[in-house]
């Protein structure tokens, strides 16, 4: 693990129930006459770097500074609430919250009042070792000397579980125990099969609009779904009539019923190929398939994309290819763990194909070979998905469904890259809301935390409103699996 840095962006989980606290999160604002209330989220990304927090030091340490037990610190919240402070500085104001010692809320300052906004972090660690990330720890205020630990207690309305301090350092089954994790790396998942067994259990459905603007209907659709932070990008192919350049949308992320306006369109890169196929991101990158047409028999690639910019609506940078004799229809990516981790690529027409990345780092340098062995029978399904497990072990997800929109499902396969096999672990036969929600069209998945995986599937097109509307949207299902 990698020692925390000040200046350096996290989200910060809470340890009640074995790390099933959710992570600090703002939601609204406060009522103690502060600036934003907070609570906990089932996800960090939950609105626009909601539950994402940079650390500062009180003690006047730099930037890049490696973060030791028994610092003061500061904690400054993301969301873009004010252009000044964002999300404001996390603070203690009022008592009583939840039955608990103080309420706990966000300020415009970090020194509100005294040392409100001050927070002693408390490890097994001798005072002065540094602190890496997910070493498990407390966060005491100091308001008073003595403002209590941080705290999750009793459900949230809008949101998870309530935050306060609470008076004594344990209460409730580490309530007051909090790690910090680099949300800007790829995320593990700590039992992929115990996740994939709730799969189903909660879903949601997100419509989307778009104003003036209705792609093809007819041999045009959408292909993919990838998440980055609180954006999503959708591929979308472009073969009616003529063959145009491939499309993207980039949309915000909301894991509820809601409706929500895509702000962007961009055309893919490789001018005149029109079918842009399956996606997934990992951390601040993107491989995407890409074709000139449907013809699965025709050369592919797979285009691999920095996409940190497409927090700002903007469009992503290609940094690599790999280009294939065949079509390809899912791709999917992550990353080994470790720090000489390699990024890993899986891609299918008929068989898998297996790449890996030259080094642990992602750049224009970097190549991918493909890794020999594996077997080339027919691998069904319609898109593919990659998960790396805690200890190592990654899993590949195989969605399919058919063109009515029925028959959703996903396979649930364990890789092992020595071997060069495939092995099939679990399925699951899925219900999925929505209009023509499938995932035969557009479709995907994002580790959220975890112990969070989220599924993606799209209608098949952007549909018009109302007969003659110069408004279209299009729907997707949100289905969450929780371990």
């Amino acid at each position: 693990m990698a020692t925390l840095k000040y200046g350096s962006l996290y989200a910060i989980q809470n340890g009640y129930g074995n790390w099933n606290g959710g992570y600090l999160d703002t939601r609204g604002y406060s009522n103690t006459g502060n600036m934003l209330a907070v609570s906990t989220a089932i996800v960090w990304n939950r609105d626009q770097n909601s539950g994402i927090w940079k650390i500062l030091s009180a003690s006047g340490k730099n930037t890049g500074d490696p973060v030791c037990a028994g610092d003061s610190v500061y904690l400054q919240n993301q969301y873009p609430a004010n252009p000044s402070v964002l999300g404001g500085y996390l603070d203690t104001r009022c008592g009583g919250c939840q039955g608990n010692f103080l309420c706990v809320s966000t300020a415009e300052t970090e020194k509100r009042d005294g040392l409100s906004g001050t927070w002693l972090i408390i490890t097994s660690n001798l005072t002065g070792q540094p602190v890496e990330e997910s070493d498990d720890l407390w966060l005491q205020n100091e308001y008073g000397y003595d403002g209590g630990f941080l705290d999750t207690r009793c459900p949230d309305s809008d949101n998870l579980l309530c935050v306060s301090t609470s008076a004594t350092k344990e209460r409730d089954s580490n309530s007051t125990h909090w790690r910090f994790v680099n949300a800007k790396e790829s995320a593990t998942i700590d039992n992929v099969k115990s996740v994939f067994s709730n799969l189903g259990k909660q879903s949601f459905c997100h419509t989307y609009h778009k104003e003036d603007y209705l792609p093809g209907l007819i041999e045009s659709h959408f292909k993919a779904v990838a998440a980055f932070g609180h954006k999503l990008i959708f591929t979308y192919t472009n073969i009616d009539i003529t063959v145009g350049d491939g499309i993207y949308m980039i949309g915000d992320y909301h894991p509820c019923d809601e409706t929500d306006n895509i702000p962007k369109v961009f055309k893919t890169d490789h001018p005149g190929w029109g079918h842009p196929c399956g996606a997934q991101s990992c951390g601040d990158f993107m491989a995407m398939g890409i074709q000139e047409d449907a013809d699965g028999n025709n050369p592919s690639e797979i285009r691999i994309y920095d996409i940190s910019m497409v927090q700002y609506n903007q469009p992503m940078k290609n940094i690599g290819v790999i280009k294939r004799e065949q079509g390809v229809n899912g791709v999917a990516m992550t990353k080994e763990i470790g720090p000489d981790g390699r990024y890993i690529i899986a891609a299918k027409q008929s068989h898998l194909s297996i790449y890996r990345s030259s080094g642990p780092v992602l750049d224009a340098t970097t190549t991918f070979d493909e890794i020999p062995g594996f077997p080339q029978d027919d691998f069904g399904g319609c898109g593919l998905g990659l998960v790396t497990q805690t200890d190592g072990t990654i899993y590949l997800f195989s969605f399919g469904g058919d063109d009515l929109s029925q028959n959703n499902h996903i396979d649930l396969f364990e890789l092992d890259l020595q071997k060069a096999t495939c092995t099939k672990v679990d399925t699951k036969k899925l219900d999925v809301p929505g209009f023509t929600t499938s995932f035969r069209w557009g479709k995907g998945l994002a580790v959220r935390s975890s112990n969070v995986i989220e599924f993606y599937a799209t209608s098949r097109n952007m549909f018009p409103r109302l007969p003659f509307s110069v408004i279209s949207s299009f729907d997707m299902a949100i289905l969450v699996a929780t371990g």
